[in-house]
């Protein structure tokens, strides 16, 4: 009777401990959660001998001894939810995961699907930050998942977005303290409903009440192509007493302005016409435009969102009251031409105003 083949031995975290001549613990706890607290070449030691010989943790064990998996995931709920918010938020969230020893994973659901949790996510990690689209509806079905963060959007709870109104106060106020006779706020049509259309509004129409000056807004009429629209506010704007400022909505809107405004007769930038405008990244193009950009503090959204979501997986029942991050004077893009006539950061202003926000 032929004998019976012997199993191959189980490598355990003994087997790895013995081959790098350490304690089980110590292998147990670099191939965990408490690596950091090891010297480096301790670390590359028992990570290699266990790729070497195959060790694998029983990571669902790992999960139920400690209470979690140590592990976030990360949805786009919708489509656009990068173009929307940008890469910065993303370099933020893998900053501080990382910072915290945490894995993150990663995956995207079509606005429309309402089928709950991506299959990649199931049975593997303690809570969800979740980055809206462009009208996603998704989302609303990924928050009764378990514990959930909200990115770029306003709510109650549960949330961190930039604070739009107080960025917007801000621009108008730059604008006015560089002489500017007045101030015009812009933004195009055809953008939905984001809450940054309204908070940067409202923050608009505070600044000019504190001043004591009238609103000017403008914005496309139903049906009008933006072109259009532009055309007609270059035209009421070569009416208006100089210099002027303008307040556009976004980098897109500024450029427009700023290129009918070159063709206009008479009407020179920035010792006329003077852009301030908000943005997510910085590109070669701003460099060159006479124009200030008050850039989005995704970064810092994205770290804040990280920690939201830690207390929450902590405090599984208790909801965490919604965070509104300040934009950074310290990364406001001015151009040399507009310090020239005066533009430059209200820091002061913004450390009461935006940070504490």
């Amino acid at each position: 009777m032929p004998a019976k083949p012997s199993s191959s031995p189980r490598i355990t975290a003994a087997t790895v401990a013995k081959a790098c001549g350490v304690s089980a613990t110590t292998v147990r706890e670099i191939l965990g959660d408490r690596g950091g607290r090891y010297r480096e070449d301790t670390r590359s030691l028992v990570i290699d001998t266990a790729r070497k010989i195959g060790y694998q943790p029983n990571g669902a064990a790992r999960a139920m001894a400690r209470g979690r998996y140590r592990t976030l995931g990360l949805v786009y709920a919708g489509h656009g939810s990068a173009e929307t918010f940008g890469s910065g938020v993303l370099e933020g969230v893998a900053a501080e995961t990382q910072h915290l020893d945490l894995k993150l994973l990663f995956a995207s659901v079509a606005k429309a699907d309402t089928e709950g949790l991506p299959p990649v996510f199931e049975g593997c990690m303690d809570g969800l930050l979740v980055m809206p689209g462009a009208g996603g509806t998704a989302q609303n079905y990924l928050i009764g998942s378990g514990p959930c963060v909200l990115l770029n959007q306003k709510r109650r709870y549960d949330a961190v977005y930039p604070n739009e109104c107080a960025a917007a106060a801000r621009a108008t106020r730059m604008l006015l303290r560089s002489g500017c006779r007045s101030v015009v706020q812009v933004r195009p049509g055809g953008q939905g409903g984001h809450f940054s259309l309204d908070d940067r509004r409202q923050g608009y129409l505070d600044a000019m009440q504190a001043a004591g000056l009238e609103p000017v807004l403008h914005e496309p009429h139903a049906g009008q192509a933006v072109e259009d629209s532009i055309a007609d506010l270059v035209q009421m704007l070569a009416q208006m007493p100089r210099p002027f400022g303008v307040v556009a909505n976004d980098v897109r809107t500024a450029v427009s302005v700023y290129e009918a405004a070159r063709q206009t007769s008479g009407l020179r930038v920035p010792e006329d016409l003077r852009l301030v405008t908000f943005g997510s990244d910085m590109t070669g193009m701003l460099a060159a435009l006479p124009m200030a950009v008050l850039f989005t503090p995704q970064n810092t959204v994205g770290i804040e969102a990280v920690r939201m979501l830690e207390q929450r997986i902590a405090e599984t029942n208790k909801r965490q009251p919604a965070r509104a991050v300040g934009y950074d004077p310290a990364w406001d893009f001015i151009n040399p031409r507009l310090a020239a006539v005066g533009i430059a950061s209200d820091d002061a202003v913004a450390s009461a105003g935006e940070r504490n926000a």
